[in-house]
């Protein structure tokens, strides 16, 4: 089997020598194994694109949801199967489909799955596995600083959000929402778009989302109080806020979402570049993975 492994050398904090325990254990007498060390924003994209061209049948992403995600994008609408080696910070799409998060464990497990296909969303002509998140997840995801989250963690993204969230609820936020062409307006502080359950914390802001069902879950969180707001993360982390008031919940196929003021969005933990109005759909089925 012809296999590349895209890594990022900046995922994660990673322990010294884990790039060498993860290429120890894909290799196997009937591996052809190349591998490939990022270098810059959009460089897993590229290399995915082209190991497309020269005949690989599996690409291996190392890193978090951010490499996984730039990785997907260039095997999207191939045959070229992705695999994961999760070494990121949160790991949340390895942790929902169950792959351990020991790097040769991880190895092993992907040679086990059977390839299959899953749906992607998509934001113009860019791609998300997870979730796209409008609104204060988004806020945050810009303002995140690299060095702080390098060497924190998962920690960056809580003292992050907040420092941000005092500024952040001083202003009022409305959005219409075009869900299969069914407009809905609503105030809110948080919209969430996920193609899985589970977020960053823990969190399962979308909790009957699917990977498999032509379909996107859209949960948007109301403005309310901030006693109120922790009452609605609490739930969340049960996957039980759907019933807390004001809550909305679709699932869709095309979802346009036209905000005041204008929101940034993140799509798989990342700053995204587009801000809304924006127009978010599902390609269902467009991704072969092995997990």
């Amino acid at each position: 089997m012809k296999t590349l492994l895209i890594i990022n050398p900046t995922a994660g904090r990673r322990r010294q020598g884990v790039v060498e325990e993860i290429t120890a254990g894909l290799r196997q007498p009937f591996i052809d194994l190349t591998v490939y060390l990022t270098t810059g924003p959009g460089d897993a994209t590229l290399a995915a694109r082209q190991a497309c061209e020269d005949g690989f049948e599996l690409v291996v992403a190392a890193g978090g949801d951010g490499s996984i995600n730039e990785v997907a994008n260039g095997l999207v609408g191939s045959q070229v199967a992705l695999g994961i080696v999760p070494v990121g910070t949160e790991n949340v799409l390895a942790k929902e489909m169950g792959i351990p998060l020991n790097p040769t464990n991880a190895c092993q497990f992907l040679y086990k799955k059977t390839p299959r296909r899953i749906d992607t969303g998509r934001v113009g002509d860019r791609r998300f596995v997870c979730f796209a998140g409008i609104g204060f997840d988004a806020h945050v995801a810009h303002r995140l600083n690299p060095l702080r989250k390098a060497s924190m963690g998962a920690l960056a993204y809580l003292l992050t959000s907040m420092e941000a969230i005092g500024p952040y609820r001083r202003e009022a936020r409305t959005a219409e929402i075009e869900i299969d062409g069914e407009i809905v307006s609503t105030p809110y502080w948080l919209m969430m778009v996920g193609n899985i359950r589970t977020y960053g914390g823990g969190m399962q802001p979308t909790p009957r989302a699917s990977l498999e069902d032509g379909l996107l879950d859209v949960c948007v969180f109301p403005q309310v109080t901030y006693p109120q707001t922790l009452t609605q993360m609490f739930h969340t982390t049960k996957g039980s806020h759907l019933s807390l008031p004001g809550m909305l919940y679709f699932q869709a196929k095309r979802i346009a979402i036209t905000t005041t003021p204008v929101e940034q969005v993140q799509l798989d933990g990342d700053p995204f570049t587009e801000t809304t109005p924006l127009l978010i759909e599902v390609d269902p089925l467009s991704l072969t993975v092995r997990f």
